[in-house]
């Protein structure tokens, strides 16, 4: 449906609807004295574009119960190269201002090369699925992924993994040294009871 959505401009306002629901989940979590770290969603050149996102956005964060904005923006490659659209770049600002990170999706996949990527203005770059799939299966994926990573570290930018199904793939990517890893291997999309359980038992191993 997302890219119905996209084509009918619904994206936006089903952007806010998702933002509005994350706050409210996250202050539950931390009602029941929980620590649900930082939370990630994606955002369209449309959200970013909107007119109130000042307002919208600076709203939702005030409203979550924590000292830090818990909240990190998700953009694509060609979201991020629009460096002559003025209004993309002030949303980007404001969304910083607020204390979010700034993530690049699934690079490697788009239209960013080496050397546009210098002035990319993000603080986190995920490193695309396609590349973790191939590269527990042929050198050259690996190398990608390893060269991504060092990439990451020598432009004092936050490298994540995304798309990690698989104990193997996990333990590529944490011999290879990646600073976050993301995927089904830890766990897949759930509800918000389903959540709050995992939380639960996770917050007791760490007290055990």
């Amino acid at each position: 449906f997302i890219p119905v959505a996209e084509k009918s401009g619904l994206i936006t306002e089903i952007t806010w609807q998702l933002l509005d629901q994350i706050a409210i989940d996250y202050n539950a979590w931390v009602d029941a004295g929980l620590q649900p770290g930082r939370v990630a969603f994606n955002a369209d050149e449309l959200f970013l574009r909107e007119v109130d996102f000042s307002k919208r956005i600076t709203r939702i964060v005030n409203s979550m119960n924590s000292t830090e904005c818990p909240i990190d923006l998700e953009i694509t490659e060609n979201v991020a190269l629009d460096r002559e659209s003025d209004t993309i770049s002030t949303a980007m600002a404001i969304a910083r201002d607020l204390g979010m990170g700034i993530a690049l999706d699934d690079f490697g996949t788009g239209y960013a090369s080496l050397s546009s990527i210098v002035g990319l203005d993000v603080d986190i770059i995920k490193v695309d699925q396609s590349f973790v799939r191939m590269m527990t299966k042929n050198a050259e994926s690996k190398s990608i992924v390893l060269t991504l990573i060092y990439l990451c570290r020598q432009l004092n930018k936050k490298c994540v993994v995304e798309g990690v199904e698989t104990k193997e793939e996990y333990e590529f990517c944490r011999d290879l040294g990646c600073d976050e890893i993301q995927g089904y291997y830890f766990y897949k999309p759930a509800p918000f009871v389903e959540v709050m359980d995992a939380l639960s038992a996770e917050q007791r191993m760490k007290k055990a």
